[in-house]
């Protein structure tokens, strides 16, 4: 369903020479098995439509990979924590501008000890599927 919803988007955006975005988001806290099909789904639907893919669900699995405890899902175990957010918003940062999101700045609600941290980890994510024009 996805990926008929962003070609049909794409479609209208088109017509106005805009080229469609793909956030690309996470699962649940409880049904985090299902990441790689989140990530796959996203991914094609941004390749289907050669648009711009912000991967902010595989960033937050890089972050994990450098440190398992981060805790990146709010108190609902879905939507994000501040983290979770600073994360999505670097991942969004660095695919429509191209630019390295490394020494941005953070906000008061996150330690200056985990910028290096969670800016490494969405320069690691990579945009798979085009970037700014």
């Amino acid at each position: 369903m996805l990926r008929e919803y962003v070609r049909r988007f794409a479609e209208e955006a088109s017509k106005v020479g805009a080229r469609t975005a793909v956030f690309m988001v996470w699962p649940s806290k409880a049904r985090s098995r299902d990441f790689d099909a989140v990530s796959e789904s996203y991914v094609l639907a941004a390749r289907d439509v050669d648009g711009v893919l912000m991967p902010a669900g595989d960033a937050w699995r890089e972050v994990w990979l450098q440190d398992p405890a981060t805790a990146l899902y709010g108190s609902d175990d879905f939507h994000p924590s501040a983290l979770g957010s600073y994360v999505a918003a670097l991942t969004i940062w660095r695919a429509l501008s191209g630019a390295s999101v490394i020494g941005l700045p953070g906000s008061s609600s996150i330690s200056s000890s985990m910028l290096p941290l969670l800016q490494t980890a969405v320069s690691g994510s990579g945009s798979r599927s085009g970037g700014p024009r």
